[in-house]
């Protein structure tokens, strides 16, 4: 199965079933699927080639989740950008992806800016919410505008090229790591049997979406199931317990750190 293929198959069984609780947005399943078609057909209106490579550079937030599955309904890949990422590092990690596109939150147009001068290939730039200089980027709601909301008429297989997330970088720079549809769809359902997590289920993602374990293991599984996710920008242990809470979470992906 195309990892696409779950939002959609999530979003047919229960459209308005709550998917996606951010700061100040909250998305049924019926509106996080149209959200990221029309993103899709956006991105396929560009005309790229299969494999093209959309960065993303974000906090957790619901934009970025209908970016990525917006990118999986393409024959592109998206490719996830640290937040932690000085300007050296993220001119390192988008020369070596190549990276036509890149969407990303206005809180880290600083840092991306100054990357660009150092770039092989600048990008086209994608801007999630509303910034004080928007020179040079597009706002993703322009960028939607008057593009539909239906599934995007696309060719592709299991085995294409799905994302690049990458290494922590510890002893030298990033190193990026390719998966494909088929992959991350069996790591989602080897995930929900072990977790046990369903469409009942509230869960919380305070791992970062850039990370593998955010997004593959946690936020994509709880997809899969149809459950409803709250997406807290960052971590703060105040505010995960108060998001725990007011929305009644009933399961958490954690690592020792934030137990601690």
């Amino acid at each position: 199965m195309l990892v696409g293929d779950t939002l959609r198959n999530s979003a047919s069984r229960a459209p308005d079933h709550l998917a996606l609780i951010g700061r100040s947005k909250r998305l049924s399943y019926a509106e996080f699927e149209g959200s990221a078609n029309r993103l899709a057909n956006a991105l396929l209106g560009l005309g790229l080639d299969k494999g093209a490579k959309v960065a993303i550079l974000s906090n957790n937030r619901p934009e970025y989740a209908i970016a990525y599955f917006a990118i999986a309904k393409t024959p592109y890949v998206s490719a996830h950008c640290s937040t932690r990422s000085i300007a050296s590092e993220l001119t390192y990690v988008l020369n070596r992806i190549g990276a036509e596109v890149m969407i990303v939150e206005a809180a880290f147009l600083p840092v991306v800016r100054e990357a660009l001068p150092q770039l092989d290939r600048e990008p086209r730039l994608i801007l999630l919410d509303e910034a004080p200089d928007t020179q040079g980027v597009t706002f993703i709601g322009d960028f939607v505008e008057g593009f539909p909301d239906d599934e995007p008429e696309v060719d592709l297989e299991e085995r294409d090229a799905l994302a690049i997330t990458l290494t922590g970088g510890t002893t030298g720079f990033p190193k990026a790591v390719l998966v494909s549809h088929e992959a991350r769809y069996a790591s989602a359902v080897a995930a929900a049997e072990e977790f046990g997590i369903g469409e009942d289920d509230i869960v919380i993602a305070s791992t970062p979406l850039f990370h593998t374990a955010g997004l593959f293991v946690w936020f994509g599984t709880a997809v899969l199931q149809g459950s409803t996710i709250v997406l807290p920008p960052a971590w703060d242990p105040v505010e995960f317990m108060n998001s725990v809470e007011a929305e009644k979470v009933t399961a958490a992906f954690l690592v020792p750190s934030q137990l601690n």
